[in-house]
């Protein structure tokens, strides 16, 4: 068991002494009881991979043994939002507070011609006409799209110039 020596403590009680006034006292709450300033309290034991998080006015750390993330907590077990969307991510009991997020390693990007691209990137199109990216995020996943110009099959010089007259 851990022992807290209450040294700084936010919360203020009134008690009333024997001649009936009210005195205010700062000290803690711990277990429906409350602990003046200077008072031994005797916390429980934050259990692994979990992590104490300090409350206003409480004396104790309240255990959390969940996951956070984007400030939302999530419980062991729950999906948690990944960074991108092809992979899925959890809250994972095994792995130590803070980092106990885990997710599948899934590529999030394209293949052509052997070449990797990111979601998002440019990815050189098969004829000199068009421009095609990567959608890495798309369902099915890595696809590449390309805009849809028709190629002229007779090659440009550039622009005509006038016959003098």
């Amino acid at each position: 068991m851990i022992v807290h020596n209450i040294a700084l403590l936010l919360t203020l009680a009134f008690v009333s002494t024997a001649s009936a006034a009210l005195q205010c006292v700062s000290g803690c709450w711990h277990n429906n009881v409350f602990y003046p300033v200077g008072s031994t309290v005797t916390c429980p034991v934050i259990s692994q991979n979990c992590i104490g998080r300090d409350i206003p006015g409480q004396c104790c750390p309240e255990e959390f043994c969940g996951c956070t993330r984007n400030g939302i907590d999530y419980k062991i077990g729950d999906e948690v939002p990944s960074f991108d969307t092809c992979n899925t991510c959890w809250c994972d009991s095994n792995l130590p507070q803070p980092n106990n997020i885990d997710c599948t390693e899934e590529f999030c990007g394209c293949i052509r011609n052997g070449i990797e691209y990111q979601d998002g990137d440019e990815v050189p199109s098969l004829d000199t006409c068009n421009t095609c990216w990567c959608d890495g995020t798309s369902s099915p996943p890595n696809n590449i799209y390309c805009t849809e110009i028709a190629c002229t099959s007779e090659p440009t010089e550039g622009p005509e110039t006038p016959e003098p007259a």
